[in-house]
């Protein structure tokens, strides 16, 4: 099964023990992705993380090598995509995200500076015309 590697991969210092687990994790997975049963340039998807979860975490020697252990002692927490399936994926999850509507922002007519609709009056009740900018100036300068 380490035929499926190619040279380069192999030639980058990956070593066999490593290929070895990420195909037995990938047989794990079920070695094909979830959304069109392609059984080439998988990746490893991670669906829930957990506390003790591999992620990215500068220092670490080998982050990928992290990952594939945890899916080899959770596979319930990984899916396998090819890249087209992946990005449809992440695709489909951002859809589903709540949109915000835009905000008008209003501006002071005392001081010109702009705020948010909830935070005008407050603002314009205590406004004496100096923008938020000029009193950090003046606390700045205050010694």
């Amino acid at each position: 099964m380490l035929s499926m590697y190619c040279k380069r991969v192999l030639r980058v210092g990956i070593r066999k023990s490593k290929l070895k687990r990420r195909e037995r994790v990938f047989q794990k997975l079920g070695g094909k992705c979830e959304g069109c049963g392609v059984k080439q340039r998988l990746h490893l998807h991670h669906i829930k993380y957990a506390k003790d979860s591999a992620r990215w975490v500068e220092g670490k020697p080998d982050p990928f090598n992290e990952r594939e252990k945890e899916a080899d002692e959770h596979p319930e927490r990984f899916k396998l995509f090819c890249p087209k399936c992946h990005g449809d994926y992440h695709k489909e999850q951002r859809k589903k995200l709540p949109r915000t509507k835009p905000v008008a922002l209003i501006t002071c007519k005392i001081c010109e500076w702009v705020y948010f609709p909830d935070e005008i009056k407050e603002h314009e009740a205590s406004c004496d015309g100096k923008t938020p900018m000029d009193r950090i100036r003046e606390k700045s300068f205050n010694f």
